[in-house]
């Protein structure tokens, strides 16, 4: 929850089972909210799986194996990513950052730098 927009204090006295409210109307985006203990509803965005990420320098790329021309194009650029922990398509401590070229690399989240949340379509990098 602190990753959306949901303080620490409020999520972290959530804990544990929650209800969820969710609405839908035609033609527009469903809508998901989350109250906490006080009976405050939190907006859950509808894409709260995107992050833009600030991917390494090309050596941090390439520590992380991928191909030297991948690393060195982009290397320090800031892209966006899918990620939604603990599903099966997403790793545990990294993001698969798309090349635009069909290519899918691993890179651990500990060599990036989160710099957005869920505001922008997805980009190769």
């Amino acid at each position: 929850m602190c990753d959306i927009n949901v303080p620490v204090e409020a999520a972290v006295e959530g804990e544990g089972v929650a209800d969820i409210e969710v609405s839908v109307a035609p033609g527009e985006v469903a809508r998901a909210y989350w109250k906490d203990t006080s009976g405050k509803a939190w907006r859950i965005p509808h894409d709260w799986r995107r992050r833009r990420i600030k991917l390494p320098d090309c050596e941090g790329l390439l520590r992380n194996s991928l191909p030297e021309d991948i690393a060195e194009e982009f290397g320090g650029k800031i892209v966006s990513v899918h990620y939604h922990p603990g599903s099966l398509c997403c790793l545990s401590d990294g993001y698969r950052v798309r090349d635009g070229r069909g290519g899918k690399w691993p890179v651990k989240a500990a060599d990036c730098m989160v710099v957005g949340f869920g505001d922008e379509t997805e980009r190769f990098a």
